[in-house]
């Protein structure tokens, strides 16, 4: 691993500055602070739909969580429904009907 010598890392921060300057050098505070009021308008906006998607997201596990109870409950009531009646070949009820 290469490890920077103070006189290296003193340059290349040099550099780095240099560089800064000839990019942002013009830029006015007036310019600065408009472009950090974008910012902070623009993280708002992210943070409220970031917001929006965990509430979509919370209704969707709702929903689902309710359709599968509904699925298990209708399931549930027609075994039940059929268990109400019993099983028979027919003969009982030709048995009970005699005129």
């Amino acid at each position: 691993m290469y490890t920077w010598t103070g006189d290296e890392l003193e340059s290349k921060l040099r550099k780095l500055e240099q560089s800064a300057k000839n990019r942002f050098g013009g830029t006015t505070d007036s310019e600065l602070s408009e472009l950090e009021d974008v910012v902070a308008l623009t993280a708002a906006r992210v943070q409220s739909a970031e917001s929006e998607v965990s509430d979509i997201e919370s209704k969707i596990a709702a929903l689902s969580a309710a359709g599968s109870k509904k699925k298990v409950s209708a399931s549930h009531q027609r075994k039940k429904s059929t268990q109400d009646f019993p099983k028979t070949n027919g003969a009982q009820w030709k048995s009970n009907n005699i005129y």
